[in-house]
């Protein structure tokens, strides 16, 4: 996962939130792989080691793609040794696509989807564009990281 260090932004789904969503950050470094995540109540802290992750077959990576186009050749995934982990990076995203898709296998898969852009996509600006569009007018109702977990608006 070396190849991919760096701070990737984006949304992961909670309940706790009138979005359904909430802001998360996920910073790779040489050795670890630190989560914050904006609940909508809180913020949620997790720091995972590399050393717990081997990389997945691109047998695994097809089999992710049911039906559409063949990212498995575009994309690079990682599972965690002790359960349903995973963690897929797209090589070189387009700003329409994610930098990483998280599975967790549990019930926040259920509930949407865990996806983060890349560095260089949000140096382009990508996930403030994200942002605004979730948003869609209204300001502030997007539980951020920057505001201990919560939504900016006052209700």
């Amino acid at each position: 996962m070396q190849d991919f260090k760096g701070i990737y932004l984006g949304f992961s789904p909670t309940d706790e939130s009138d979005v359904l969503m909430g802001e998360i950050e996920i910073t790779i470094s040489d050795k670890t792989a630190k989560l914050r995540m904006a609940t909508g109540l809180k913020i949620v802290r997790e720091e995972i080691s590399l050393d717990d992750f081997e990389p997945m077959t691109a047998e695994e990576l097809k089999a992710l793609w049911k039906e559409g186009p063949d990212y498995s050749s575009r994309t690079a995934g990682f599972k965690g040794l002790s359960g349903h982990l995973q963690f897929i990076f797209f090589k070189d995203p387009s700003d329409e696509e994610p930098g990483l898709l998280i599975r967790t296998g549990g019930i926040g898969d259920m509930l949407g989807p865990t996806f983060l852009f890349s560095p260089a996509q949000i140096a382009r600006g990508v996930f403030d564009k994200a942002v605004q569009a979730v948003e869609n007018g209204e300001v502030g109702i997007f539980p951020r990281l920057r505001n201990n977990g919560k939504a900016e608006l006052k209700k």
